[in-house]
C-alpha cells in the first residue's frame, strides 16, 4: 500500500481497518495488527501508535499497556522479544522536539478535577518542551496538525501550543478553529484560544462555538469559559443560565472575578440566578479556594441580605449555604 506500518515503523502496511478511532483508521503490518486486537504489542509498537491514536481509545488504554514502560498488562497472547523494543525515555527525546512532542502524545493528559476536565501535561514536560525555541515548536506543531485526525491528540497539541507558544500560536488556533471547535477537540481549542488570542477575539469565537450546542451539551462545555477568568462570564451566565442549577454554574461565577454588587442584583431576582449566586458566594467565602469575593460588603449588609432572600426561598438547599455564611459572621 506505498506506506509503512504506524507502529511498528518497519514493514508495509497491510491493513487499513477503522477499529475503536473512527476518525482515524489503523495502518499497520499484519504482524502489528495481529498484536494491536491481541493487546501483546511490545513497548515500541505501543508507543509509535499511541502517539497517533491517543490513550482513550481502548486497544490501548492504561487497562492493558502501562504508560511508564509500554509493557503489555493484560495480553491474550504471548508478548514476544519485548526488551527488543523499549519504549524512548524522556532523557532519550528531549532535544528533540519532534520525538518529545511524540513522546508527550503517547501518554494520557486528562483527569477531571472539580468539575472541570483538567490538562494534567506533567510540568517537566512542558518545561522540557519550553527549552526549545518558539520557531522550533512552531514548526513542528504545524506539520503534526497538518496529518492529526484523532481528537484526544488534536486536544492535548492545541493544549501544549498555548502553554508554550502563547500569542505565538494565535495563527494555528485561527487555522484550525473551524476544522475541530466544533468537535470533541473543543476544549483544547478554547484553552488555547484563552492563551493565544486577544480576549476579545477568543471569547467571541468560544462563545459562538458553545452557542451552537444543545442545551445539554452547552452546560456540559461551559467549564470551558473558565479559563478567561473575566466578569464578561457573569454576563453570558445571566443569558444562559437554566434549570435545574447545579454548582457548576456557582464555580464558574465564582472564577469569573464576582462581586457582591452581581451577587445582590442575582439574589433580588430569585432562581435560577439566586442559586448561582449562593453556590458562588459558597466557593468565595467559605471554600478557602480562591478567588475571594470582589468588593465584599459589610458584615451587616451581608447578614441582611442573606437573611432577606431566605425569608423568601426556604428550602434545605438555600438553608444550608445561608446558614454556613452565616457561621463566618458571627
Amino acid at each position: 500500500m506505498g506506506d509503512i506500518c504506524r507502529s511498528c515503523r518497519l514493514a508495509p502496511v497491510e491493513i487499513v481497518e477503522v477499529l475503536d478511532d473512527p476518525a482515524e483508521p489503523y495502518k499497520l503490518c499484519k504482524g502489528c495488527y495481529h498484536r494491536l486486537i491481541s493487546y501483546s504489542l511490545r513497548p515500541k509498537e505501543w508507543y509509535n501508535i499511541s502517539s497517533i491514536h491517543g490513550r482513550l481509545n481502548n486497544l490501548l488504554s492504561e487497562e492493558y499497556y502501562n504508560e511508564i514502560d509500554g509493557t503489555a498488562l493484560k495480553p491474550t497472547e504471548e508478548v514476544v522479544n519485548a526488551e527488543l523494543f523499549p519504549c524512548p525515555t524522556l532523557e532519550e527525546v528531549a532535544s528533540s522536539p519532534e520525538g518529545l512532542l511524540t513522546y508527550i502524545l503517547s501518554r494520557s493528559n486528562t483527569q477531571e478535577e472539580e468539575q472541570l476536565a483538567k490538562w494534567d501535561i506533567h510540568e517537566d514536560l512542558v518545561s522540557a518542551m519550553q527549552e526549545h525555541s518558539p520557531d522550533a515548536l512552531l514548526s513542528v506543531f504545524t506539520e503534526r496538525l497538518s496529518v492529526v485526525k484523532n481528537v484526544e491528540i488534536t486536544r492535548t497539541i492545541f493544549h501544549l501550543i498555548a502553554l508554550t507558544l502563547g500569542n505565538r500560536g494565535a495563527a494555528l488556533v485561527r487555522d484550525y478553529w473551524e476544522k475541530f471547535a466544533f468537535t470533541h477537540a473543543f476544549s483544547g481549542m478554547a484553552f488555547a484560544a484563552s492563551r493565544c488570542l486577544p480576549l476579545e477575539e477568543a471569547y467571541e469565537k468560544v462563545t459562538d462555538a458553545l452557542s451552537r450546542m444543545d442545551i445539554i451539551n452547552r452546560s456540559i462545555a461551559k467549564h470551558v469559559l473558565r479559563w478567561f477568568e473575566t466578569q464578561l462570564n457573569l454576563d453570558w451566565i445571566e443569558e444562559n443560565v437554566h434549570s435545574p442549577v447545579d454548582s457548576s454554574w456557582g464555580l464558574l461565577a465564582a472564577s469569573s472575578k464576582f462581586d457582591w454588587e452581581r451577587a445582590k442584583k442575582w439574589l433580588s431576582l430569585g432562581r435560577p440566578l439566586s442559586l448561582v449566586a449562593l453556590d458562588a458566594l459558597d466557593w468565595c467565602v467559605c471554600s478557602g479556594r480562591k478567588p475571594p469575593l470582589v468588593n465584599p460588603p459589610s458584615p451587616k449588609e451581608f447578614i441582611s441580605i442573606l437573611k432577606g432572600y431566605l425569608d423568601k426561598d426556604n428550602v434545605r438547599r438555600v438553608s444550608e449555604i445561608v446558614y454556613k455564611l452565616l457561621v463566618l459572621l458571627r
